[in-house]
C-alpha cells in the first residue's frame, strides 16, 4: 500500500513467474522448524518461527523488516512499520520513526491480549479483553473507535473495521472505494487490506466490500480463513486449499497447489503456512532497495 509523500516508493512490481513462488524447506517437519504464524506488511513479510522468534524479509527501507529479539505470539506489518505481541503481553513496534510519521512505531505501555496492525495505525485489546487502545495515523478518523466491546479489529490504509461481540461489522475512517461500507449480517471473522475487506459467517461463506467487490465476486463454498490485499483476497477452505480472486496482476491470485493452515496477505502478495509448518508465498516479489530478498521469498528454516 503506497503512502503519498513518503521519501521513497517501492514502485510498480513486475509479474512473478511460477518459478518464483518459493517456500522454506518442507522436508524437516520437526518442532524446531515449524513456524507458528505469519503476518504480512504491505511490501514486507514477517513470521514467528518454532523458537517463538521473529523473522522478517522483504522491503526494508524503514527497518520494518529488522525485528527485535525476544519471544512473541503474534506479528503484523503496515507500510513502513511492524508490531508484534510478546509472550508477556507487551507490544513491540519498529520501523519508521522520523518526525513526519504518525507514531505508529511507538508502542503503548501495558499488557494486551490481541493486536491488529494497519498501514499506518494499530489497535490492541487490553489484557482484560475490555478496552481497545489505538495509536498512529488519525487524519481520516481511523482511531475514533465506537464505544462498545470488540471481538477483533483490522486496519487498512485510511480506515478501521471491527467485529463486535454480537458478530456485527462496523467500519470507520475515510472511504475512497467503499472501504467503510461494512456489510450487514452476523460474522465470525474478517480481514481488510489496503482497499478491500471480506468477512466469514458461521457457515464459512464469504462476503466482501471495497475495491475487490468491484472486480470479482468471492467464491462460493465453505472457508475457514481469509486475507485481503489492495484489490485481491485469498481464502483457505476446509481442506486447506487456497482460492484467490480480484486483481490478478503479479500472480497474487495464483496460490501454490499445497495444503495450508494459516494465511496472511500484503498489498500485492500473500504467504501461508503449509502442513509442515513452513511458509509458502506468492504474488509480487520485488527486491526493493534496503531488502536482500523480496517479500515472497521466505528464508530457510
Amino acid at each position: 500500500m503506497l503512502l503519498l509523500g513518503c521519501p521513497t516508493d517501492p514502485g510498480e512490481f513486475p509479474p512473478v513467474d511460477d518459478d518464483d513462488t518459493t517456500a522454506a524447506d518442507d522436508d524437516d517437519s520437526t518442532e524446531s522448524t515449524e513456524w507458528k504464524m505469519l503476518g504480512m506488511g504491505d511490501f514486507h513479510s514477517c513470521g514467528i518461527n518454532g523458537a517463538s522468534e521473529l523473522v522478517c524479509w522483504g522491503w526494508d527501507w524503514f527497518t520494518q523488516a529488522q525485528p527485535p529479539p525476544g519471544e512473541f505470539v503474534w506479528v503484523g506489518g503496515g507500510w513502513s512499520h511492524t508490531c508484534a505481541l510478546a509472550v508477556d503481553g507487551t507490544v513491540a513496534c519498529w520501523g519508521y520513526e522520523e518526525s513526519t510519521d504518525f507514531g505508529q512505531s511507538v508502542a503503548p505501555e501495558g499488557q494486551f491480549s490481541q493486536l491488529w496492525v494497519g498501514s499506518h495505525h494499530n489497535c490492541a485489546l487490553d489484557a482484560d479483553g475490555m478496552a481497545v487502545e489505538c495509536w498512529g495515523k488519525n487524519l481520516e478518523g481511523q482511531l475514533e473507535i465506537p464505544d462498545k466491546p470488540w471481538k477483533m479489529m483490522d486496519g487498512s490504509k485510511f480506515s478501521t473495521c471491527g467485529l463486535d461481540l454480537e458478530g456485527a461489522l462496523s467500519c470507520w475512517g475515510e472511504s475512497q472505494v467503499g472501504e467503510t461500507d461494512a456489510p450487514a449480517g452476523v460474522f465470525e471473522s474478517f480481514a481488510v487490506g489496503e482497499a478491500s475487506g471480506c468477512a466469514l459467517d458461521a457457515a464459512g461463506s464469504i462476503t466482501c466490500w471495497g475495491l475487490v467487490s468491484t472486480i470479482e465476486l468471492p467464491p462460493a463454498g465453505a472457508f475457514e480463513s481469509v486475507g485481503c490485499g489492495k484489490g485481491h483476497c485469498c481464502a483457505l477452505d476446509t481442506f486447506g486449499e487456497a482460492t484467490c480472486w480480484g486483481n490478478a496482476s503479479d500472480g497474487k491470485t495464483e496460490p501454490p497447489d499445497v495444503q495450508m493452515t494459516q494465511l496472511s496477505c500484503g498489498s500485492a502478495h500473500c504467504c501461508a503456512l503449509n502442513v509442515q509448518g513452513a511458509p509458502v508465498c506468492w504474488g509480487s516479489n520485488e527486491e526493493a532497495e534496503g531488502s536482500p530478498v523480496g517479500q515472497s521469498t521466505p528464508p530457510p528454516p
